[in-house]
């Protein structure tokens, strides 16, 4: 019976549902990244008292994680639309969502 419930559940999972997983954890990557190098940079910059191309560098290099940021978002975006438009309106119940363990939302059609 749990093969048949698992054959199942395999036949009924969307299309896109690896590369939602991905992409939400890529997207969290990026948050991070993000704000550690802004913030992280900045301080350094600042206290250490480095030259201006340090600060440029940190500048560039937080623009380059923000723009990745966005783009993670973006792909996030379409492929919840993509899975809304085929009928599934639910997270996948497997997915992870890279939160703190008090702060993660139930997932699933029973949510």
């Amino acid at each position: 019976m749990d093969k048949e419930r698992a054959q199942n559940t395999a036949q009924d999972s969307p299309r896109y549902d690896g590369t939602l997983r991905v992409v939400m954890w890529l997207d969290a990557f990026w948050s991070a990244a993000a704000t550690l190098v802004a913030i992280g940079g900045s301080l350094a910059v600042a206290l250490l008292g480095l030259p201006s191309g340090a600060s440029r560098a940190v500048g560039i290099s937080a623009l380059v994680a923000a723009v990745f940021l966005a783009a993670c978002g973006a792909i996030t975006g379409v492929l919840l639309m993509l899975r809304m438009n085929a009928g599934h309106y639910a997270m996948p119940p497997d997915l992870r969502v890279p939160l703190p363990k008090g702060m993660v939302p139930r997932i699933g059609p029973d949510a």
